[in-house]
């Protein structure tokens, strides 16, 4: 009994055994068919993650250890009718809106195929990165892209909110200007500024009256040539804008450039990717920055601008959308993409003729917007000149000899620092064109406008009290003429008014004292208001300012710069007051002494001549008598 009990314990004890092996068993089965699964996946993984690699060292080997997001330096092709991807993405993207993502073993094929092409000639075309998901969802970006705005579906959407790095702009304008060939002077070229701003420099001397380099027409994006090329842009707005007011010069222009971007085989799209994505002009500053720039005008006039883009982006987007659904629709069009495009526009477009019969275009110019803004040491000068074959080409010719590693510069013309801030972010410390702009106030503008004939004076004088707009300078002749003339007008009486109208003349001069004085009073006011606006003094601001180290990429530092100018300028309209008060104080003793002179003189001159009367009156009666009695005499003699 207990052998039988011992046998059937250890057969329980095998069947337990046996059971806990085939257990082990299926579990091992499932391991090796997970673990060749995985190893399935990661190969799949590998090879395209390998592919993506050889490509991301290609787009990144020029631009050293640096992370870059704009993408490959120099390997960039150079025929841009051949490109199909923008050159600011690291990040593969699909090509064009429309077009589906090839499929995964296609994509390493492509890959592959394009790496062995690169490495054998790096100019001989724009590699074709294919999105490696689906059109539909696009790849997260990297670790490398982070802070960055975030991935949109087109391109060219992607280019204009990516942060171009300085290294790689350079290498796409240098091959796109081999490219379109460009005739540069061999001792000028592009390069970076110690900001890694691109520019035009001399890497050789360069002497005086010498061509450094000519732009041809087909180069030159203007609105006339895009509608020749039958730009659809420029068609579209031509059609469906043509009942609507866009009066705005540069709309037509900065869509265009949009557009441009947008397209595989724009001639200009290399050059498009070498813009600065990161414009610095005050409509692009933040809320608190534009604080910076307290009550003083070129905060009113950065509002008055934002709202301009604002109202011009809502009345055209839906138009603009339904042209284009397949480039703009699906939140590849947004207002700071048209902002960007905007300011491009505006900051770096020439106006020109292009013939003795046409009317001015604004144009942007490759390599003339190289050239930055210096009115001191400017020492390059533009023209444009007439063409056989090409229409009209645009010359860069040095004004004086250059050193060698001096900067090519030119003159935009006399720009104070509030529209060089609004249009460029530039901010100049001793800026010889600086004034401040003064608006008269509504109470002005209502008594001038309430005489008819005030208005009817100023008019002829081509002055508009509604619109025109006034200047402090610094210095002489610290009061806009044109602005001493209205306040002249508005305070003139009839007489004075009847003065003013007749003598042309009179407008440079005083009036009268009492005229004059009520005009200085006005103008002190407009300045003394300006002055309790702003949140800190004159003083305070030199102070800081001279305390900090300049930099010119600093927004506080340009804010600054303006404030510290335009409060010197009404520190400097307070002197002048106070020295035209004290001036006319003068005048009114010279002119009450004048005055009881006069009056002394006059009644001297009445005592004078009420003498001559008395005299004339008593010698008259003498007379009167002598001639009598002879008379009576005669008559008596007669008589007798």
């Amino acid at each position: 009994m207990h052998c039988c009990s011992s046998i059937l314990g250890l057969g329980r004890s095998r069947s337990r055994v046996l059971l806990l092996l085939a257990v082990a068993l299926l579990a091992v089965i499932l391991a090796l068919q997970t673990t060749v699964a995985n190893a399935a996946d990661s190969g799949s993984g590998s090879d395209s993650g390998n592919a993506a690699a050889d490509e991301s060292m290609l787009l990144h080997s020029d631009a050293g250890d640096r992370p870059a997001i704009d993408g490959d330096g120099s390997d960039r092709g150079r025929n841009a009718a051949a490109s199909n991807q923008c050159s600011d993405i690291a990040d593969s993207q699909p090509t064009t809106v429309a077009q589906p993502a090839a499929a995964p073993p296609q994509r390493r094929q492509q890959a592959k195929q394009r790496v062995v092409l690169d490495s054998q000639n790096k100019d001989a075309g724009r590699r074709d990165r294919a999105q490696p998901q689906p059109q539909s969802q696009p790849r997260r970006r990297s670790a490398n892209h982070a802070g960055s705005p975030p991935p949109v579906l087109s391109p060219a959407a992607a280019q204009l909110a990516a942060v171009s790095t300085p290294r790689g702009a350079l290498a796409r304008l240098t091959a796109w200007i081999d490219n379109a060939g460009l005739e540069i002077n061999s001792n000028a070229r592009p390069g970076l500024n110690d900001v890694d701003e691109l520019y035009l420099f001399a890497s050789n001397p360069i002497e005086a009256a010498t061509l450094v380099a000519t732009v041809p027409a087909p180069l030159v994006m203007f609105e006339t040539y895009l509608r020749t090329l039958e730009n659809p842009m420029i068609l579209a707005i031509d059609r469906r804008f043509k009942t609507m007011s866009v009066p705005d010069p540069s709309y037509a222009l900065a869509m265009a450039l949009l557009y441009e971007s947008y397209e595989p085989k724009s001639m200009w799209r290399e050059w498009i990717s070498s813009l600065p994505q990161t414009l610095d002009s005050t409509v692009f500053w933040s809320a608190e920055e534009q604080d910076a720039l307290q009550s003083l005008p070129l905060k009113r006039k950065t509002q008055i601008l934002e709202r301009h883009l604002q109202q011009l982006y809502n009345a055209t987007t839906p138009r603009l959308l339904a042209a284009f659904p397949h480039i703009f629709a699906g939140g590849n069009y947004s207002y700071e993409m048209f902002k960007w495009a905007y300011m491009i526009v505006d900051s770096r477009s020439l106006t020109f003729s292009t013939g003795p019969d046409t009317l001015p275009q604004i144009m942007l110019a490759p390599l003339v917007d190289l050239l930055h803004h210096d009115p001191v040491q400017t020492n390059i000068q533009l023209g444009v000149h007439p063409e056989e074959v090409l229409g009209f080409e645009i010359s860069l010719k040095t004004t004086r000899a250059i050193k060698k590693g001096e900067p090519l510069v030119r003159h935009i013309g006399e720009l104070p620092n509030h529209q060089l801030l609004l249009r460029f972010g530039l901010a100049m410390p001793r800026n010889p064109y600086e004034f401040y702009p003064i608006l008269l106030g509504s109470s002005v503008l209502r008594a001038l406008t309430r005489s008819n004939e005030r208005v009817r004076v100023l008019s002829h004088a081509k002055l508009n009290v509604t619109t025109s707009e006034f200047q402090f300078y610094l210095e002489h002749p610290i009061i806009d003429p044109d602005l001493l003339f209205t306040l002249r007008v508005l305070f003139a009486d009839s007489h004075e008014l009847d003065l003013i109208k007749s003598s042309a003349l009179i407008a440079e001069k005083v009036v009268s004292y009492t005229n004059e004085r009520r005009v200085i009073a006005k103008i002190e006011e407009l300045a003394v208001q300006a002055i309790n606006l702003c949140d800190t003094t004159w003083e305070t601001d030199a102070k800081e300012l001279y305390s900090i180290k300049a930099d010119v990429k600093s927004r506080k530092w340009k804010a600054l710069v303006y404030r510290v100018s335009q409060k010197a300028i009404l520190d400097a309209v307070l002197r002048w007051a106070d020295e035209q008060k004290a001036a006319m104080a003068v005048l009114a003793n010279e002119h009450l002494q004048q005055v009881l002179e006069q009056a002394a003189k006059q009644r001297a001159q009445q005592q004078q001549q009420q003498q001559q009367q008395q005299q004339q009156r008593s010698h008259s009666r003498s007379s009167t008598s002598e001639f009598g009695i002879r008379s009576d005499t005669i008559y008596a003699r007669d008589d007798l």
